[in-house]
């Protein structure tokens, strides 16, 4: 076991440096590799912020999915020696190890809707940083118009970046709650399942610290955008009757 996980940790290893010399290779400057703790496990990661001084789209790409493209290859190989190698032998198991982890951090890796390889590959290629920043800011000024606050574009966005940022904002959005949900769904039920009435309380006070500041800040909108205006809180009250006529 301790040589599996010593092996995908090597596996780990070599995605992060084969951003690095791939930076290298185009001829940025690669200012750090190393690790920090994140959730009680170390988290690998190589500092190409020099890529996006490349003036060519190809470039930046290929620094972002040299990572995926390694990982990608090991599990092709993995792939192979498992199914040639005898079942009793720990080249199989490990092989095994390997494919199955390669796999599945691969397929997480290049999805576009969490902040990892896929989304820098996407955030490229659309040629707009901070995609997904833009993307929630824009759709948070258009749910802002609910309150009655006059409706926010961000600073010179086009009508093409307008639409990406709806269509991803919603698709990112609605997988992060939809992700969080199983999660919250899965660690709700192993706490009432063991301590029953105390993992029910132990689970809502678990929700309230993880959900506490973005319901302020939510939440925090509301005055400013009602305001003390008569025709703010009368376009309000209008809204949330005709929304109520509907139910």
């Amino acid at each position: 076991m301790l040589v599996a996980w010593a092996t995908v940790y090597v596996v780990i290893v070599a995605h992060e440096c084969a951003h690095g010399l791939t930076c290298k290779h185009y001829g940025a400057s690669v200012r750090e590799i190393g690790f920090f703790f994140l959730y009680f496990q170390p988290a690998f990661y190589c500092n190409v912020s020099d890529a996006w001084l490349f003036p060519e789209k190809s470039k930046r790409l290929w620094v972002t999915f040299a990572g995926a493209y390694f990982e990608l290859f090991v599990w092709a190989w993995a792939t192979v020696v498992w199914r040639v190698t005898d079942p009793s032998v720990a080249l199989n198991h490990l092989a095994l190890v390997v494919m199955a982890t390669s796999g599945v951090k691969s397929l997480f890796n290049l999805n576009p809707l969490i902040k990892l390889d896929g989304y820098y590959l996407l955030s490229d290629y659309l040629d707009i940083p901070n995609l997904r920043q833009r993307a929630f800011g824009y759709l948070g000024s258009r749910i802002a118009r609910l309150w009655g606050s006059p409706p926010e574009r961000p600073m010179g966005a086009t009508a093409r970046e307008r639409r990406i940022y709806v269509v991803y904002g919603l698709l990112a959005g609605a997988y992060s709650y939809a992700l969080l949900g199983l999660v919250a769904w899965w660690i709700g039920g192993a706490l009432v399942q063991r301590y029953q009435g105390w993992g029910l309380v132990a689970f809502v006070g678990l929700l309230v610290a993880v959900l506490r500041n973005p319901l302020r800040r939510t939440l925090g909108r509301a005055p400013g955008a009602l305001g003390s205006s008569p025709d703010k809180v009368g376009f309000t009250r209008r809204r949330v009757a005709m929304l109520a006529g509907l139910g």
